[in-house]
């Protein structure tokens, strides 16, 4: 496999990769991300007062706009989380992006890649579904400003935290690409589990999670750098959480509204037409690139 391009990414964390500093990096990471939600709450109730923090606070699991704002500016966190966690390695947070300009240029071409792909598998979603105005277009496009960097830099947390240091530091260590592909897109899908909402849909959401993982993995070590995988996420976020979708805490910022509980039998036409395009998104880069 062609991950020539991986070598000189990782190579930073093969510098001091050892596995006691990847255990105390995992700590730091978790750690730092938490305490930094905490230091949220904190900074709310300071700014605007006890109970307008806990109405936002309550709100979260609601879904209303500014609620699903403040829980994507809390993604600073996880990135201070991953910048930490490389500094346990004696290295600097750059390290986790790749070279600046590949990262550029990859974000806008498997960006601009994914966006093809949607506007030619969204009508195919409507075909299983109709959807229902979720919000007035003009109350929407105010949120855009806000909206669209607040996602750039949750996806981007995601990567660095995911892609860049967990992927890196297990590559420092294990040659086996099984290793580093699987284990943190297995630790991401983990992360996105919830049997209470998601009900026997879970291990559904659970497996395309995880395949969005690996494809991510995959398209980051033939590139070299967090850019492609980071373009791809961030568009695939912006028609999850901006223009179409589910019920639940994150639906406050969408334009319209997929009427489909997360445990209906509903789901799952719709969440193959998902891996179909993330299938179709990963061999179109490939081919793209002649990767």
């Amino acid at each position: 496999m062609p991950y020539s391009r991986h070598d000189a990414f990782i190579a930073p964390a093969q510098k001091h990769p050892e596995l006691w500093r990847f255990a105390v990096g995992l700590v730091v990471l978790f750690a730092v991300y938490l305490g930094s939600f905490l230091a949220f709450g904190w900074l709310l109730q300071q700014g605007i007062g006890d109970e307008a923090a806990f109405r936002i606070m309550s709100a979260m699991g609601e879904g209303s706009p500014w609620a699903v704002l403040f829980f994507l500016a809390t993604f600073v966190g996880m990135v201070l989380a991953a910048f930490a966690a490389a500094l346990v390695h004696r290295r600097g947070p750059g390290t986790l992006f790749g070279p600046m300009p590949i990262v550029v240029s990859d974000f806008l071409q498997a960006g601009g890649l994914a966006i093809v792909v949607f506007l030619i598998a969204s009508p195919v979603i409507l075909v299983f579904v109709p959807t229902a105005q979720n919000m007035p277009l003009g109350t929407w496009a105010a949120f855009l400003p806000l909206a669209l960097p607040l996602i750039l830099l949750q996806t981007g947390a995601e990567e660095l935290a995911f892609r860049g240091y967990l992927q890196q530091q297990l590559a420092a260590r294990f040659a086996r690409p099984a290793v580093w592909l699987v284990l943190p897109s297995a630790i991401f899908a983990a992360g996105h589990i919830d049997p209470t909402t998601q009900g026997n849909n879970w291990w559904a959401i659970a497996a395309i999670t995880g395949l969005f993982g690996v494809i991510a993995a995959d398209i980051t070590a033939r590139s070299g750098s967090i850019g492609a995988a980071w373009g791809l996420h961030f568009v695939n976020n912006v028609q999850a959480i901006l223009l179409f979708s589910l019920p639940g805490p994150l639906d406050g910022l969408a334009l319209r509204s997929v009427p489909v509980a997360q445990d209906s039998a509903a789901l799952l036409p719709l969440l193959i037409v998902d891996a179909a395009a993330l299938v179709l998104i990963w061999f179109a880069w490939r081919r793209l690139r002649r990767d």
